[in-house]
């Protein structure tokens, strides 16, 4: 979205609208890249900035910057998310080759710089590997050895989301 981010709570029957110019509900930009709701439900919300998230069972929302804790600003666009829910770390793709993890129970960063991929525009984890489809083409990020290797057996083409 290039203007905000709108959300409709089915229980309640009620909207809001998070803008960069809103009073009630600010986001710290207009532009949404990605969005994710991970096990807790908590929205994170990735924009051109940062990140912010919100509790979608209360009506706060919390914004979250992870510039300062990476090497440059740009790397804090985040237009890909992934939780594995086994050990509640989720995965955050960024512009900047950037790998981020995110202990959602201690609530600590790491990160890993992964070179030549380029963008990180989408992941899926299966036993134990991230398959990341990025600007630069297609890889595989072993989650336990922190290993990656270019992936040849997909077509080089960008995926913006992958199901499972």
């Amino acid at each position: 979205a290039d203007n905000g981010l709108g959300i409709y709570n089915l229980s309640t029957k009620k909207f809001r609208f998070y803008s960069s110019s809103a009073v009630e509900y600010t986001l710290n930009s207009k532009y949404v890249h990605s969005l994710y709701i991970d096990y807790q439900k908590i929205l994170w919300i990735g924009t051109d900035i940062g990140l912010q998230m919100t509790d979608l069972n209360s009506t706060n929302l919390d914004y979250t910057s992870i510039s300062n804790k990476l090497p440059e600003s740009e790397h804090s666009i985040v237009p890909s998310f992934l939780e594995d829910p086994s050990n509640h770390i989720a995965y955050m793709g960024t512009y900047g080759e950037i790998l981020l993890q995110y202990d959602l129970i201690t609530k600590k960063i790491n990160y890993q710089k992964l070179d030549k991929t380029g963008a990180i525009l989408s992941m899926y984890l299966d036993e134990g590997n991230l398959f990341l489809n990025c600007s630069s083409g297609n890889y595989i990020y072993d989650v336990k050895t922190k290993k990656i290797i270019k992936n040849n057996l997909l077509p080089e083409q960008r995926f913006y989301n992958v199901l499972q």
